[in-house]
């Protein structure tokens, strides 16, 4: 957050990796929701329902932050940096929250724009 907030944020590697995002109000439902439904059991995804690629997350972050987002990392920098951990960062997961749905929950944040100004937004005012 403080290199965007800098300006110099932006799209790491090739910026098509999806990204999961969830608010952390969401996170925390979600989690006390699972815990008080006896019913429920096993695996389930707490990310909000539309991942979005790392290139739209930071064209976002930057727009909330108004701030620019388009100095991208290149993807043999975070190999440097975190080895076999860039996998991770470089390869991305499309990871939907399906089971948690059809489970009852709804989320309050879907749009990532509208999750970051809450987070982001209202904190500096």
């Amino acid at each position: 957050l403080p290199i965007f907030k800098m300006g110099a944020g932006g799209p790491i590697g090739h910026g098509k990796q999806y990204m999961p995002w969830i608010h952390i109000n969401d996170m925390v439902n979600a989690i006390y929701f699972l815990l008080t439904t006896p019913t429920l059991s096993g695996p389930f995804n707490i990310t909000a329902p539309y991942p979005v690629h790392n290139d739209q997350f930071t064209a976002i972050l930057g727009d909330v932050l108004n701030r620019p987002s388009f100095i991208r990392t290149p993807a043999f920098v975070i190999k440097t940096i975190l080895g076999e951990s860039a996998a991770l960062v470089l390869g991305g997961q499309q990871a939907i929250p399906k089971r948690l749905e059809e489970a009852g929950f709804e989320f309050e944040f879907i749009e990532l724009k509208i999750a970051l100004e809450d987070l982001l937004v209202a904190k500096e005012n």
